[in-house]
Protein backbone atom coordinates (compact mmCIF):
# COMPACT_ATOMS: atom_id res chain seq x y z
CA UNK A 1 0.00 0.00 0.00
CA UNK A 2 1.36 3.41 -0.92
CA UNK A 3 1.75 5.86 1.92
CA UNK A 4 -0.56 8.85 2.21
CA UNK A 5 0.12 12.13 3.94
CA UNK A 6 -2.88 12.92 6.13
CA UNK A 7 -4.42 16.26 5.03
CA UNK A 8 -5.68 16.72 8.60
CA UNK A 9 -5.89 14.78 11.88
CA UNK A 10 -9.09 13.31 10.43
CA UNK A 11 -7.08 10.66 8.53
CA UNK A 12 -5.41 7.90 10.52
CA UNK A 13 -3.05 5.28 9.04
CA UNK A 14 -3.48 1.82 10.54
CA UNK A 15 -1.38 -1.33 9.94
CA UNK A 16 -3.30 -2.50 6.86
CA UNK A 17 -5.91 0.20 6.38
CA UNK A 18 -6.32 3.95 5.98
CA UNK A 19 -9.03 5.07 8.40
CA UNK A 20 -11.18 8.22 8.11
CA UNK A 21 -11.78 9.51 11.64
CA UNK A 22 -14.14 12.24 10.37
CA UNK A 23 -16.70 9.61 9.42
CA UNK A 24 -16.53 8.21 12.93
CA UNK A 25 -17.01 11.62 14.55
CA UNK A 26 -19.88 12.63 12.31
CA UNK A 27 -21.26 9.16 11.57
CA UNK A 28 -21.09 9.89 7.84
CA UNK A 29 -23.27 7.81 5.54
CA UNK A 30 -20.14 7.04 3.52
CA UNK A 31 -19.05 4.61 6.24
CA UNK A 32 -19.16 0.85 5.97
CA UNK A 33 -22.43 -0.67 7.14
CA UNK A 34 -21.95 -3.58 9.52
CA UNK A 35 -24.23 -6.21 11.00
CA UNK A 36 -26.97 -4.69 13.15
CA UNK A 37 -26.51 -4.79 16.89
CA UNK A 38 -28.86 -7.23 18.60
CA UNK A 39 -30.43 -4.41 20.61
CA UNK A 40 -31.10 -2.12 17.67
CA UNK A 41 -32.95 -2.76 14.43
CA UNK A 42 -31.31 0.11 12.54
CA UNK A 43 -27.67 -1.06 12.70
CA UNK A 44 -24.65 1.23 12.89
CA UNK A 45 -21.83 2.61 10.74
CA UNK A 46 -18.08 2.26 11.10
CA UNK A 47 -15.55 4.81 9.85
CA UNK A 48 -14.65 4.69 6.16
CA UNK A 49 -11.52 2.55 5.79
CA UNK A 50 -9.69 1.25 2.71
CA UNK A 51 -6.50 -0.59 1.84
CA UNK A 52 -5.55 1.81 -1.01
CA UNK A 53 -4.64 5.40 -0.10
CA UNK A 54 -5.90 6.74 -3.46
CA UNK A 55 -9.44 5.82 -2.48
CA UNK A 56 -9.01 7.69 0.80
CA UNK A 57 -7.81 10.79 -1.06
CA UNK A 58 -10.89 10.58 -3.28
CA UNK A 59 -13.12 10.05 -0.23
CA UNK A 60 -11.70 13.13 1.54
CA UNK A 61 -12.31 15.31 -1.53
CA UNK A 62 -15.87 14.07 -2.06
CA UNK A 63 -17.12 14.02 1.52
CA UNK A 64 -15.14 16.32 3.78
CA UNK A 65 -13.01 18.81 1.77
CA UNK A 66 -15.46 19.34 -1.14
CA UNK A 67 -12.67 20.17 -3.62
CA UNK A 68 -12.95 19.75 -7.42
CA UNK A 69 -9.43 19.62 -8.91
CA UNK A 70 -10.36 17.94 -12.24
CA UNK A 71 -11.68 20.06 -15.12
CA UNK A 72 -13.38 19.30 -18.45
CA UNK A 73 -11.32 20.69 -21.35
CA UNK A 74 -14.40 21.55 -23.40
CA UNK A 75 -16.79 23.27 -20.97
CA UNK A 76 -14.55 23.98 -17.92
CA UNK A 77 -16.90 22.07 -15.63
CA UNK A 78 -15.05 20.81 -12.53
CA UNK A 79 -15.18 17.40 -10.85
CA UNK A 80 -14.05 15.72 -7.64
CA UNK A 81 -12.58 12.53 -9.13
CA UNK A 82 -10.47 11.87 -12.24
CA UNK A 83 -13.05 9.39 -13.58
CA UNK A 84 -15.92 11.89 -13.66
CA UNK A 85 -14.57 14.04 -16.57
CA UNK A 86 -14.16 10.83 -18.61
CA UNK A 87 -17.82 9.94 -18.10
CA UNK A 88 -18.84 13.55 -18.66
CA UNK A 89 -17.04 13.68 -22.02
CA UNK A 90 -18.45 10.29 -23.00
CA UNK A 91 -22.00 11.45 -22.32
CA UNK A 92 -21.36 14.72 -24.17
CA UNK A 93 -19.89 12.98 -27.21
CA UNK A 94 -22.74 10.47 -27.29
CA UNK A 95 -25.26 13.30 -27.04
CA UNK A 96 -23.83 14.95 -30.18
CA UNK A 97 -24.09 11.96 -32.51
CA UNK A 98 -27.53 12.92 -33.85
CA UNK A 99 -27.78 16.61 -34.78
CA UNK A 100 -30.73 18.57 -36.07
CA UNK A 101 -29.76 20.40 -39.28
CA UNK A 102 -32.32 23.13 -38.63
CA UNK A 103 -31.55 24.26 -35.07
CA UNK A 104 -28.28 22.50 -34.17
CA UNK A 105 -29.85 20.65 -31.23
CA UNK A 106 -28.23 17.28 -30.61
CA UNK A 107 -29.50 13.98 -29.22
CA UNK A 108 -28.07 10.69 -27.98
CA UNK A 109 -30.60 8.56 -29.85
CA UNK A 110 -31.89 8.58 -33.40
CA UNK A 111 -35.46 8.16 -32.17
CA UNK A 112 -35.13 11.33 -30.11
CA UNK A 113 -33.98 13.28 -33.16
CA UNK A 114 -36.89 11.93 -35.22
CA UNK A 115 -39.33 13.01 -32.55
CA UNK A 116 -37.68 16.44 -32.38
CA UNK A 117 -38.04 17.01 -36.14
CA UNK A 118 -41.80 17.16 -35.78
CA UNK A 119 -41.32 20.51 -34.02
CA UNK A 120 -40.00 22.02 -37.24
CA UNK A 121 -42.55 20.35 -39.49
CA UNK A 122 -45.21 22.99 -40.18
CA UNK A 123 -47.42 20.52 -42.04
CA UNK A 124 -49.06 17.63 -40.24
CA UNK A 125 -50.98 15.86 -42.98
CA UNK A 126 -51.60 12.62 -41.08
CA UNK A 127 -54.70 13.02 -38.91
CA UNK A 128 -56.35 10.60 -36.52
CA UNK A 129 -60.04 10.09 -37.39
CA UNK A 130 -60.85 9.19 -33.78
CA UNK A 131 -59.44 12.18 -31.87
CA UNK A 132 -58.31 14.47 -34.75
CA UNK A 133 -54.74 14.64 -33.49
CA UNK A 134 -52.31 15.39 -36.36
CA UNK A 135 -48.83 14.05 -37.13
CA UNK A 136 -46.05 14.97 -39.54
CA UNK A 137 -45.12 11.37 -40.37
CA UNK A 138 -47.26 8.35 -41.21
CA UNK A 139 -45.52 5.98 -38.79
CA UNK A 140 -46.39 8.33 -35.91
CA UNK A 141 -50.07 8.08 -36.83
CA UNK A 142 -49.79 4.31 -37.14
CA UNK A 143 -48.32 4.03 -33.64
CA UNK A 144 -50.89 6.49 -32.28
CA UNK A 145 -53.82 4.50 -33.71
CA UNK A 146 -52.90 1.56 -31.51
CA UNK A 147 -54.11 3.63 -28.54
CA UNK A 148 -57.62 3.56 -29.98
CA UNK A 149 -57.58 0.06 -31.45
CA UNK A 150 -55.72 -1.56 -28.57
CA UNK A 151 -53.70 -3.61 -31.07
CA UNK A 152 -50.41 -4.94 -29.73
CA UNK A 153 -48.87 -6.86 -32.65
CA UNK A 154 -45.49 -7.64 -31.05
CA UNK A 155 -45.60 -10.60 -28.68
CA UNK A 156 -42.99 -12.09 -26.39
CA UNK A 157 -42.17 -15.68 -27.34
CA UNK A 158 -41.61 -16.66 -23.70
CA UNK A 159 -44.49 -15.14 -21.70
CA UNK A 160 -46.72 -13.96 -24.59
CA UNK A 161 -46.88 -10.41 -23.25
CA UNK A 162 -47.82 -8.07 -26.10
CA UNK A 163 -46.46 -4.64 -27.06
CA UNK A 164 -47.38 -1.84 -29.43
CA UNK A 165 -43.78 -1.26 -30.57
CA UNK A 166 -41.18 -3.78 -31.71
CA UNK A 167 -38.55 -1.85 -29.74
CA UNK A 168 -40.46 -2.39 -26.48
CA UNK A 169 -40.78 -6.10 -27.24
CA UNK A 170 -37.03 -6.34 -27.90
CA UNK A 171 -36.19 -4.61 -24.60
CA UNK A 172 -38.68 -6.82 -22.75
CA UNK A 173 -37.04 -9.98 -24.11
CA UNK A 174 -33.87 -9.07 -22.20
CA UNK A 175 -35.73 -9.82 -18.95
CA UNK A 176 -35.86 -13.49 -19.98
CA UNK A 177 -32.39 -13.69 -21.58
CA UNK A 178 -30.67 -11.68 -18.85
CA UNK A 179 -28.94 -9.59 -21.52
CA UNK A 180 -27.62 -6.23 -20.29
CA UNK A 181 -25.68 -4.71 -23.20
CA UNK A 182 -25.22 -1.22 -21.76
CA UNK A 183 -22.35 -1.11 -19.25
CA UNK A 184 -21.02 1.70 -17.09
CA UNK A 185 -17.28 2.22 -17.67
CA UNK A 186 -16.69 3.35 -14.08
CA UNK A 187 -18.46 0.79 -11.88
CA UNK A 188 -19.21 -1.87 -14.54
CA UNK A 189 -22.91 -1.98 -13.64
CA UNK A 190 -24.95 -3.17 -16.63
CA UNK A 191 -28.43 -2.22 -17.88
CA UNK A 192 -30.92 -3.53 -20.42
CA UNK A 193 -31.83 -0.04 -21.70
CA UNK A 194 -29.53 2.73 -22.90
CA UNK A 195 -31.74 5.28 -21.15
CA UNK A 196 -31.14 3.52 -17.83
CA UNK A 197 -27.40 3.80 -18.38
CA UNK A 198 -27.73 7.51 -19.17
CA UNK A 199 -29.68 8.02 -15.95
CA UNK A 200 -27.12 5.98 -13.99
CA UNK A 201 -24.15 8.01 -15.27
CA UNK A 202 -25.53 11.08 -13.50
CA UNK A 203 -24.64 9.37 -10.21
CA UNK A 204 -20.97 9.64 -11.24
CA UNK A 205 -21.11 13.04 -12.97
CA UNK A 206 -23.49 14.53 -10.39
CA UNK A 207 -25.37 16.29 -13.16
CA UNK A 208 -28.82 17.60 -12.23
CA UNK A 209 -30.40 18.80 -15.48
CA UNK A 210 -34.01 18.86 -14.24
CA UNK A 211 -34.80 22.16 -12.50
CA UNK A 212 -37.91 23.12 -10.57
CA UNK A 213 -39.51 26.26 -12.01
CA UNK A 214 -40.80 27.32 -8.60
CA UNK A 215 -38.03 26.84 -6.05
CA UNK A 216 -34.82 26.26 -8.07
CA UNK A 217 -34.32 22.74 -6.70
CA UNK A 218 -32.42 20.52 -9.15
CA UNK A 219 -32.66 16.77 -9.76
CA UNK A 220 -30.76 14.13 -11.67
CA UNK A 221 -33.89 12.37 -12.93
CA UNK A 222 -37.15 13.68 -14.38
CA UNK A 223 -39.17 11.33 -12.16
CA UNK A 224 -37.69 12.98 -9.07
CA UNK A 225 -38.62 16.42 -10.40
CA UNK A 226 -42.13 15.21 -11.16
CA UNK A 227 -42.47 13.87 -7.62
CA UNK A 228 -41.04 17.09 -6.17
CA UNK A 229 -43.57 19.24 -8.08
CA UNK A 230 -46.37 17.62 -6.09
CA UNK A 231 -45.12 19.56 -3.06
CA UNK A 232 -46.05 22.77 -4.88
CA UNK A 233 -49.23 21.54 -6.58
CA UNK A 234 -50.53 19.43 -3.69
CA UNK A 235 -51.29 16.64 -6.16
CA UNK A 236 -51.80 13.19 -4.65
CA UNK A 237 -52.28 10.84 -7.61
CA UNK A 238 -52.03 7.54 -5.71
CA UNK A 239 -55.39 6.79 -4.11
CA UNK A 240 -56.43 3.95 -1.84
CA UNK A 241 -59.44 2.04 -3.22
CA UNK A 242 -60.56 1.05 0.27
CA UNK A 243 -60.53 4.32 2.23
CA UNK A 244 -59.96 6.97 -0.50
CA UNK A 245 -56.84 8.27 1.25
CA UNK A 246 -54.39 9.73 -1.31
CA UNK A 247 -50.58 9.89 -1.44
CA UNK A 248 -47.88 11.72 -3.39
CA UNK A 249 -45.71 8.62 -3.89
CA UNK A 250 -46.63 5.10 -4.99
CA UNK A 251 -44.46 3.53 -2.27
CA UNK A 252 -46.42 5.46 0.39
CA UNK A 253 -49.63 3.93 -0.95
CA UNK A 254 -48.00 0.49 -0.89
CA UNK A 255 -47.06 0.96 2.78
CA UNK A 256 -50.57 2.23 3.56
CA UNK A 257 -52.19 -0.87 2.02
CA UNK A 258 -50.50 -3.00 4.67
CA UNK A 259 -52.83 -1.47 7.25
CA UNK A 260 -55.85 -2.85 5.40
CA UNK A 261 -54.46 -6.35 4.79
CA UNK A 262 -52.87 -6.54 8.25
CA UNK A 263 -49.42 -7.23 6.84
CA UNK A 264 -46.66 -6.52 9.40
CA UNK A 265 -43.22 -7.33 8.03
CA UNK A 266 -41.08 -5.35 10.48
CA UNK A 267 -40.55 -6.87 13.93
CA UNK A 268 -38.98 -5.52 17.11
CA UNK A 269 -36.07 -7.67 18.27
CA UNK A 270 -36.84 -7.13 21.92
CA UNK A 271 -40.56 -7.73 22.29
CA UNK A 272 -41.58 -9.33 18.94
CA UNK A 273 -44.14 -6.57 18.29
CA UNK A 274 -44.65 -6.18 14.53
CA UNK A 275 -45.25 -3.10 12.37
CA UNK A 276 -46.29 -2.32 8.81
CA UNK A 277 -43.63 0.34 8.21
CA UNK A 278 -39.86 0.36 8.95
CA UNK A 279 -39.86 3.83 10.55
CA UNK A 280 -42.55 2.65 12.98
CA UNK A 281 -40.06 0.06 14.28
CA UNK A 282 -37.44 2.78 14.69
CA UNK A 283 -39.90 4.93 16.66
CA UNK A 284 -40.95 1.90 18.74
CA UNK A 285 -37.32 1.16 19.70
CA UNK A 286 -37.26 4.48 21.59
CA UNK A 287 -39.70 2.95 24.10
CA UNK A 288 -37.13 0.28 25.02
CA UNK A 289 -34.26 2.78 25.07
CA UNK A 290 -36.25 5.39 27.00
CA UNK A 291 -35.54 8.02 24.34
CA UNK A 292 -37.94 10.96 24.06
CA UNK A 293 -36.27 13.38 21.64
CA UNK A 294 -39.37 15.50 20.88
CA UNK A 295 -39.96 18.06 23.64
CA UNK A 296 -42.79 20.58 23.99
CA UNK A 297 -41.43 24.14 24.16
CA UNK A 298 -44.36 25.25 26.33
CA UNK A 299 -44.58 22.65 29.11
CA UNK A 300 -41.38 20.63 28.35
CA UNK A 301 -43.29 17.34 28.15
CA UNK A 302 -41.31 14.89 25.99
CA UNK A 303 -42.44 12.30 23.42
CA UNK A 304 -40.78 9.50 21.48
CA UNK A 305 -42.56 10.35 18.20
CA UNK A 306 -42.88 13.69 16.40
CA UNK A 307 -46.57 13.11 15.61
CA UNK A 308 -47.28 12.70 19.33
CA UNK A 309 -45.75 16.13 19.92
CA UNK A 310 -47.81 17.62 17.07
CA UNK A 311 -51.03 16.27 18.60
CA UNK A 312 -49.98 17.44 22.07
CA UNK A 313 -49.34 21.00 20.83
CA UNK A 314 -53.06 21.32 20.07
CA UNK A 315 -53.74 21.29 23.81
CA UNK A 316 -51.82 24.59 23.99
CA UNK A 317 -52.97 26.16 20.73
CA UNK A 318 -56.57 24.96 20.97
CA UNK A 319 -56.37 23.93 17.32
CA UNK A 320 -59.08 21.53 16.17
CA UNK A 321 -58.38 20.83 12.48
CA UNK A 322 -60.86 17.98 12.00
CA UNK A 323 -64.37 19.31 11.29
CA UNK A 324 -67.65 17.44 10.97
CA UNK A 325 -69.32 18.42 7.69
CA UNK A 326 -72.79 17.69 9.08
CA UNK A 327 -72.85 19.63 12.37
CA UNK A 328 -69.64 21.72 12.10
CA UNK A 329 -68.28 20.34 15.38
CA UNK A 330 -64.46 20.31 15.46
CA UNK A 331 -61.98 17.85 16.94
CA UNK A 332 -58.26 17.77 17.73
CA UNK A 333 -57.85 14.15 16.61
CA UNK A 334 -59.00 12.48 13.41
CA UNK A 335 -59.96 9.38 15.44
CA UNK A 336 -62.35 11.51 17.53
CA UNK A 337 -64.01 12.83 14.37
CA UNK A 338 -64.30 9.30 13.00
CA UNK A 339 -65.93 8.16 16.24
CA UNK A 340 -68.25 11.20 16.26
CA UNK A 341 -69.47 10.46 12.71
CA UNK A 342 -71.16 7.29 13.98
CA UNK A 343 -73.74 9.50 15.67
CA UNK A 344 -74.82 10.75 12.25
CA UNK A 345 -74.48 7.47 10.35
CA UNK A 346 -76.06 5.32 13.07
CA UNK A 347 -73.18 2.88 12.84
CA UNK A 348 -72.73 0.67 15.91
CA UNK A 349 -69.67 -1.51 15.29
CA UNK A 350 -69.27 -2.87 18.85
CA UNK A 351 -71.49 -5.90 19.55
CA UNK A 352 -72.07 -7.78 22.80
CA UNK A 353 -71.41 -11.48 22.26
CA UNK A 354 -73.88 -12.39 25.03
CA UNK A 355 -77.06 -10.55 24.02
CA UNK A 356 -76.07 -9.13 20.58
CA UNK A 357 -76.76 -5.55 21.66
CA UNK A 358 -74.67 -3.04 19.65
CA UNK A 359 -72.94 0.19 20.66
CA UNK A 360 -71.37 3.25 19.03
CA UNK A 361 -68.31 3.34 21.30
CA UNK A 362 -66.09 0.57 22.68
CA UNK A 363 -66.31 2.16 26.14
CA UNK A 364 -70.09 1.76 26.12
CA UNK A 365 -69.69 -1.94 25.30
CA UNK A 366 -67.25 -2.34 28.21
CA UNK A 367 -69.79 -0.71 30.58
CA UNK A 368 -72.56 -2.95 29.23
CA UNK A 369 -70.55 -6.16 29.69
CA UNK A 370 -70.52 -5.54 33.44
CA UNK A 371 -74.30 -6.11 33.51
CA UNK A 372 -73.51 -9.70 32.49
CA UNK A 373 -70.41 -10.21 34.64
CA UNK A 374 -71.65 -8.26 37.68
CA UNK A 375 -68.30 -6.47 37.94
CA UNK A 376 -68.29 -3.16 39.83
CA UNK A 377 -64.76 -1.74 39.62
CA UNK A 378 -65.49 1.82 40.83
CA UNK A 379 -65.43 2.06 44.64
CA UNK A 380 -66.37 5.00 46.89
CA UNK A 381 -63.65 5.69 49.48
CA UNK A 382 -66.17 7.21 51.92
CA UNK A 383 -68.68 4.36 52.21
CA UNK A 384 -67.05 1.49 50.23
CA UNK A 385 -70.06 1.28 47.92
CA UNK A 386 -69.17 -0.02 44.40
CA UNK A 387 -70.47 0.94 40.94
CA UNK A 388 -70.31 -0.38 37.39
CA UNK A 389 -69.63 3.01 35.79
CA UNK A 390 -67.31 5.87 36.76
CA UNK A 391 -70.14 8.35 36.06
CA UNK A 392 -72.33 6.57 38.66
CA UNK A 393 -69.52 6.88 41.23
CA UNK A 394 -69.10 10.59 40.50
CA UNK A 395 -72.84 11.18 40.87
CA UNK A 396 -72.84 9.27 44.16
CA UNK A 397 -69.91 11.28 45.58
CA UNK A 398 -71.51 14.56 44.57
CA UNK A 399 -74.79 13.56 46.19
CA UNK A 400 -73.02 12.39 49.39
CA UNK A 401 -71.03 15.64 49.68
CA UNK A 402 -74.17 17.70 49.17
CA UNK A 403 -76.09 15.74 51.84
CA UNK A 404 -73.27 16.19 54.38
CA UNK A 405 -73.09 19.89 53.56
CA UNK A 406 -76.85 20.31 54.22
CA UNK A 407 -76.60 18.39 57.50
CA UNK A 408 -73.72 20.66 58.62
CA UNK A 409 -75.75 23.77 57.81
CA UNK A 410 -78.83 22.52 59.70
CA UNK A 411 -76.73 21.83 62.79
Amino acid sequence: MSEVEPESPLVAILTNNVLCCACYAGKSSFGIKTEADSSDVTGYYEPYNVTDSSYMEQHMRCVHNNTEPFECNDCSKRFTTSQEPVVHNTVSSEAKLYKCHLCDMSFSRCRSLSSHMTVHAAEKPYKCHACHKAFSESFQLKVHMQIHTGVKPYKCNVCEKAFKLSFDAKVHSRIHTGERPYKCQLCHKAFNRSGHLTDHLRIHTREKPYKCSRCEACFSWSSHLQRHMRIHTGERPYKCDLCEKAFKRSKDLKLHMRFHVGEKLYKCRRCDQAFSRPFDVKAHMRIHKGEKPYECEVCHKAFNQSRQLNVHMRTHTGEKPYKCLLCNRCFGLSSNLERHMRIHTGEKPYRCHVCDKTFVYSGHLNDHMRTHTGEKPYKCLLCNRCFRRSSHLQRHILRTVCEKSEQTKSV
